[in-house]
């Protein structure tokens, strides 16, 4: 028992250090969201994925699905 004191004081010595460096932080809101604009330019990186078997017969499936989603 005696070797449990000093964990949770440490515990509790560690929970104190992390209020206090949020307190310190003072602009942290408590709920902040989204940011209202993006801080970055988007590109038009696309990606899909698609569990194809026997692609000999769905050639054509496939290139309707490129065209119709502007896919090289």
């Amino acid at each position: 028992m005696a070797s449990s004191k000093p964990v949770i004081a440490m515990k509790f010595l560690n929970i104190v250090l992390a209020v206090n460096l949020v307190l310190m932080a003072n602009d942290v809101p408590q709920n902040p969201g989204p940011a209202s604009q993006v801080p970055f330019k988007m590109t038009d990186l696309r990606f899909f994925h698609l569990n194809i078997r026997s692609l000999r017969n769905k050639m054509v499936e496939l290139q309707l699905f490129c065209d119709a989603n502007k896919l090289a």
